[in-house]
């Protein structure tokens, strides 16, 4: 079984910091140019503004793989946190109560909707619009809500608009049926022999959801994974006859939080499946196997 060797863990480590870094500067530079586009002085610049502007959103659409994981717990914990203190009798005087909470109330909407964009290992054209501009209805409302700019009903508009089109997102998936990335997980590297790596690979991506995610392993092989950080399923080439995969115990696992779900979905996909069975320990899991006969085995993740 292949696991991530240090320097792959580096580099995700590295990702995942610039991604911080990235969204610190976004705030920054947003806060700014938000600030002078709507307060114009002689402190403020105007192009300056704009290109404050700009760059943010240049970052925002180039880190967008990396923020969709975390993005909700923006608005949750704003909207959360100041409905729980207006709850304990907290109260901000410089604010309209009401226009606080609906603007609360509109941000919890936001991270509730936004959150099942951290299962999904790549976002259509359609989900990264509705995300992006939900991310800026965010960022808009923030200099009202910290009192830098004064509480503006187009402020709440703009925060509706967002939810309203994540609320059009998630109908627009459940519109086109469960995609499978939803019901599985890789726990661990696991390398499959395939005499046909380019139609293993079609049909991986087809069943499980994964997605192409490097090229650069040993000749001749793939490896698929939900995103780069994450444990992937290496389809390595055999020629001629067959080499049988060694997996000496049990077959290469795949967790599932869904698994009846999971067994269900993948039997309506034409796969072969055996019934949903019970460990000795009460581990429920079944058996599947992929075209060139490999079998694998999904467990219930709790």
């Amino acid at each position: 079984m292949k696991k991530r060797s240090a320097i792959e863990q580096a580099k995700s480590g590295v990702r995942i910091a610039v991604a911080l870094v990235a969204s610190i500067i976004v705030v920054a530079l947003f806060a700014a140019g938000y600030t002078g586009i709507i307060q114009p002085d002689t402190q403020h610049n105007p192009v300056r503004a704009w290109a404050f502007v700009a760059t943010a959103l240049i970052v925002l659409v180039l880190t967008v793989r990396f923020w969709k994981n975390w993005f909700f717990g923006i608005p949750g914990t704003i909207g959360g946190r100041v409905l729980i203190a207006l709850a304990f009798g907290a109260r901000f005087p410089d604010i309209s109560f009401r226009w606080l909470i609906t603007l609360c109330v509109l941000m919890v909407a936001t991270a509730v909707l936004s959150i099942r964009f951290r299962e999904k290992p790549k976002l259509s054209g359609f989900d990264q619009l509705n995300l992006l501009i939900a991310a800026l209805s965010v960022l808009i409302s923030i200099p009202s809500l910290f009192g830098m700019l004064p509480q503006n009903p187009r402020v709440l508009f703009a925060v509706g608009i967002g939810d309203i089109g994540l609320f059009l997102s998630w109908v627009r998936s459940r519109m086109h049926g469960e995609s499978p990335e939803r019901y599985f997980a890789l726990p661990d590297s696991v390398a499959i022999n395939v005499r046909d790596v380019a139609a293993a690979k079609r049909w991986y991506s087809e069943k499980l959801g994964l997605c192409d995610s490097s090229t650069e392993e040993e000749e001749a092989s793939m490896a698929l994974g939900h995103s780069a950080d994450d444990a992937r399923l290496y389809l390595v080439e055999t020629s001629g006859k067959r080499v049988l995969n060694n997996h000496a115990v049990r077959p290469p696992i795949i967790f599932s939080r869904r698994l009846a779900a999971a067994h269900e979905y993948l039997s309506s996909q034409g796969v072969a499946v055996s019934p949903l069975q019970q460990d000795s320990g009460g581990n429920k899991y079944f058996r599947f196997r992929d075209p060139e006969d490999n079998e694998l085995e999904v467990c219930q993740w709790t």
